[in-house]
């Protein structure tokens, strides 16, 4: 980059640094949640120029504010677990239980979106290209590369869907209940949902089963060919396939049918019977529906279902009993957004805009002038701006902030 350019970066920290001082020093007690028996947690961060530090421990939530004020960290975490000494080394803490965790990023998630506003670097020769970077660089064959991921309305409507999915079968299949669930927007691609009280006593391997039911890990689509009742005694993953094909068949056009491998028999028997396909689908009667369009046919629809009824949760965070989250109010060092809550119900989730009110400046009438590299068109509350392409512009704070968050502007004097 050479040395002005290394003095941009300089800058462009110093000043990222500033604006989260700002939000730590005069913003941050307002959102910063104080976690369940705050004392037995272990607190990590990331500091702007010392890097990670890890093993701490606070009282109080007043006993934590100062620390942000303080040190000023571009990223805050703390143990999903209760530790009996949560500043000792990790097999000296005295695990006393954790949250069940799930987290949901649009990384997880096939979006068309993607395609528009992921960018790969290849670090060897400086090749570029758009959406998920291959294995080698295409032009060098080098595997050094570098994935360049965004965010868009695209991407956290498609994580809203799986969050929402998430939380129907916590309540329906688990019987957890709403009061011991917080769901929260990650400041970045997706969504947290923390759920405590009994669930916190689970080992690893209940976590697995947890995590695999959720995933469909294992689930085979066979099993279902078999005549299905629906009674109130049938829940679980019989009831959630049922629904699902329900859903899917009443919504889907000859289109979608085609699309995912549908034969001709079994397209134009839906069409012609899909009210009586669907009083079948209710009824369990799946010997039914595969002679009126076709086992095959039959399994390529289950196939596709047991793929929508998939949660694209990340297992690992659901499976680490020792799992350092993000804390509830804190900025997101790559965005300059907050970890901010939503909720604890599906409702308050689906009215929920985080471009909107996960800004922590949403009243600064600042501007900023950049340098940007490369962006896409994105949103920032209610306002559009970019796409940009190496050129000079003047934003708002937040917008500008994500910019630099994101590493594809610079500050310009």
């Amino acid at each position: 980059m050479g040395e002005s350019g290394e003095k941009l970066k300089q800058d462009t920290k110093r000043f990222v640094k500033s604006i989260f001082s700002r939000y730590y020093s005069k913003i941050a007690r307002k959102f910063i949640e104080e976690p369940t028996r705050i004392a037995s947690r272990e607190f990590g961060f990331n500091l702007f120029d010392k890097g990670i530090v890890r093993h701490l421990s606070f009282r109080t939530k007043d006993e934590l504010i100062e620390y942000l004020r303080r040190n000023n960290p571009s990223d805050c975490y703390y143990s999903s677990a209760l530790y009996i000494n949560p500043t000792a080394s990790m097999d000296a803490k005295g695990w006393m239980g954790a949250e069940l965790i799930f987290d949901i990023d649009a990384d997880h998630i096939p979006t068309n979106c993607k395609v528009e506003h992921d960018r790969w670097l290849c670090l060897s020769c400086g090749c570029e290209g758009v959406g998920e970077a291959p294995d080698k660089c295409p032009n060098c064959g080098g595997d050094k590369l570098e994935q360049r991921v965004w965010f868009c309305e695209g991407c956290l409507i498609a994580a809203k869907r799986e969050a929402m999915k998430l939380l129907d079968i916590l309540s329906s299949d688990f019987g957890i209940r709403e009061d011991t669930v917080n769901i929260y927007f990650s400041g970045h691609r997706g969504f947290h949902i923390h759920v405590s009280g009994e669930v916190e006593g689970l080992d690893q391997n209940a976590r697995r089963e947890i995590a695999d039911y959720l995933l469909c890990v294992g689930l085979d689509p066979t099993i279902y060919l078999d005549r299905m009742i629906i009674s109130k005694g049938v829940n679980g993953a019989k009831l959630r396939m049922i629904r699902a094909l329900y859903d899917f068949i009443s919504s889907t056009s000859i289109e979608g049918f085609s699309a995912i491998g549908l034969g001709r028999r079994g397209v134009e028997a839906i069409v012609n019977s899909r009210d009586r396909i669907l009083e079948k689908v209710l009824e369990g009667e799946f010997d039914g529906i595969a002679r009126e369009i076709g086992v095959a046919n039959l399994r390529k629809l289950i196939a596709k279902v047991v793929e929508y009824l998939a949660v694209r949760i990340d297992p690992v965070v659901t499976l680490d009993t020792h799992r350092l989250i993000r804390l509830p109010g804190s900025l997101h060092g790559k965005t300059g957004f907050i970890k901010a809550r939503v909720g604890s119900s599906m409702e308050s989730l689906e009215d929920y805009d985080p471009l909107s009110e996960a800004m922590p400046f949403r009243n600064s009438d600042e501007q900023v002038k950049l340098y940007v590299h490369l962006s896409p068109r994105f949103r920032v509350g209610e306002e559009y701006f970019g796409p940009f392409k190496d050129e000079y512009v003047y934003l708002p704070l937040q917008p500008a902030l994500l910019l630099l968050c994101k590493g594809v502007a610079y500050i310009s004097s």
